[in-house]
């Protein structure tokens, strides 16, 4: 599979799960010249496990999107791997907590996230030439300074944005995301 990726007869966009099974199926139907490109510094696509602190840690592919024509849920759900986490079904159940152990009031994160929730919906968002965090890191120090919104909550939240957009998006940052 290497070579000048002008002459050959397949080429795979991306070096995740879904580019390697179209390459192993490919291979499996006597299809081998076939070339693999990713974008990126590393393969794996949102499969990326690292080492922090002297632990595993896995920092994609936490969900499965979807259960038709899904060959990860047609692999985890017969092995009974699944799990149905809904977050905001019933936010008023979650528990918020930094990395101290401090627990904050569910009912306060709750209405501040929504109230920040809402700049990603924002009309202005669309006319955003920059990155994401160029358009709302701004909006939210602005948001906390005019709401007097505690410092530690506010590190909470800002925490709080970035795993959620990271997760739903599978980026490590903001910077990561066009606004528009």
């Amino acid at each position: 599979m290497t070579g000048d990726p002008q002459k050959h007869r397949v080429v795979i966009i991306g070096a995740g799960v879904s580019g390697f099974s179209a390459a192993a199926t490919l291979l499996e139907n006597d299809v081998s010249d076939i070339v693999v490109l990713e974008a990126s510094s590393r393969i794996g696509g949102r499969i990326h496990t690292v080492e922090l602190g002297g632990i595993t840690v896995d920092l994609g592919a936490e969900t499965i999107n979807g259960n038709v024509d899904n060959a990860v849920y047609e692999l985890a759900n017969p092995q009974e791997l699944l799990a149905s986490f809904k977050p905001f079904t019933h936010p008023d159940m979650n528990i918020y907590a930094n990395t101290s152990g401090h627990i904050f009031n569910t009912a306060e994160i709750n209405s501040l996230a929504n109230k920040l929730y809402a700049m990603f919906k924002a009309e202005e968002l669309k006319n955003c030439n920059g990155s994401l965090s160029d358009y709302f890191y701004p909006r939210l120090d602005e948001f906390f300074h005019s709401n007097n919104v505690d410092t530690a909550i506010g590190e909470a939240l800002r925490y709080h944005i970035e795993q959620l957009k990271g997760v739903y998006y599978a980026v490590d940052t903001l910077d990561q995301l066009g606004a528009s």
